[in-house]
């Protein structure tokens, strides 16, 4: 019975020994399974930190492609406003050159008609002038003649009468 007492303790000492080295390992796992999730966690952390900081600086760049784009436009913009006005103030500036050279060749006609209409009515008064001098000239060479004519008479009578 002893042999049997001592294999029975044997057996147990065995078992409890079995069943704490299972513990031991059923710990061991736990603790394994807790920190590999542990590490888990702190890679999963990691990732989203990451995934973060990505998002944040492909914003930041977006928002600085939207900023340049936004830049490239206003300034294209002012460029063709630009573009606009110099061809308004040109289009202008032909247009009033157009307005002043039609005035001036309006001018010029107005000119040279008034120049005409001046020598015209010059011209009629000149012939007016010399009609009226020829006819003056023709009245006095009359008055003249009817004068030489009167001496003559009178001259003759008083030869007439001298004889």
């Amino acid at each position: 019975m002893r042999d049997e007492q001592e294999a029975i303790e044997i057996e147990a000492h065995a078992s409890k020994k079995q069943s704490l080295e299972d513990q031991k390992k059923e710990r061991e796992a736990s603790r394994f399974a807790n920190k590999q999730a542990e590490r888990q966690r702190m890679i999963d952390r990691q990732i989203a930190e990451l995934k973060a900081l990505h998002d944040n600086a492909e914003e930041v760049l977006n928002r600085q492609v939207a900023e340049a784009e936004g830049k490239a436009n206003r300034l294209f913009e002012e460029q063709e406003r630009r573009k606009a006005e110099m061809k308004a103030a040109i289009e202008r500036s032909r247009q009033l050159q157009i307005q002043r050279k039609q005035q001036e060749k309006m001018q010029a006609k107005n000119e040279e008609k008034e120049f005409a209409e001046f020598w015209r009515i010059r011209n009629d008064e000149l012939q007016l002038a010399e009609q009226q001098e020829k006819e003056e000239d023709r009245q006095r060479a009359v008055e003249l003649a009817n004068f030489i004519k009167n001496q003559t008479a009178k001259k003759n009578a008083a030869h007439i009468q001298q004889f």
